[in-house]
């Protein structure tokens, strides 16, 4: 934890969102995170210990996507009890893969981020904590090549290069927030 300054200034040269003007001085209690992006396979724990039946993980409304959504898992997955004796696939662009298990979750909802943070006895950063990480960046040009990455890819953690001064991997780049 620390300080640091939160927000953008109005005409600064970079690409900020309205609501995050005018920059104050914020800060940040200690807090633990995740030296990587939370895996498929990470996921996938929860996913087969029951954790979108058991209401205890989900907030009110987050139960009530769910089975308005009828989900039992990620919307972007299949078991395909058939396909090479038993496997999880993840649809990209359409079509089924084999659920690659180092490459960081994607196309969840709040509400599913929510409920496997609550399964595995942690939480979601604050926005303020995710932009306090994301200020340890030496500067935009040391980001590497992930920002280039095609729309619907994405890469292992385990070959995510973009890691700021805390050691953290992947906060830019390789998955959209």
């Amino acid at each position: 934890g620390g300080y640091f300054y939160q927000g953008t200034f109005e005409g600064e040269n970079i690409i900020s969102w309205d609501n995050e003007m005018q920059r104050f001085k914020k800060y940040i209690s200690n807090f633990k995170v995740s030296k990587y992006c939370i895996t498929n396979y990470q996921f996938l724990q929860f996913v087969v210990n029951k954790g979108y039946t058991n209401k205890k993980y989900w907030s009110n409304m987050g139960w009530r996507w769910r089975l308005k959504k009828k989900l039992i898992q990620p919307i972007n997955w299949e078991y395909d009890r058939d396909f090479k004796g038993k496997e999880w696939r993840e649809k990209i662009a359409g079509i089924y893969y084999v659920l690659r298990m180092n490459n960081p979750i994607i196309n969840i909802s709040y509400h599913e981020a929510y409920a496997y943070c609550n399964w595995s006895k942690c939480r979601l950063p604050t926005e303020s904590e995710w932009e306090y990480l994301t200020s340890f960046y030496i500067n935009d040009e040391k980001l590497n090549s992930n920002l280039n990455c095609k729309v619907g890819t994405t890469i292992s953690v385990l070959d995510d290069k973009n890691i700021n001064k805390l050691k953290i991997v992947g906060l830019y780049g390789n998955v959209w927030e």
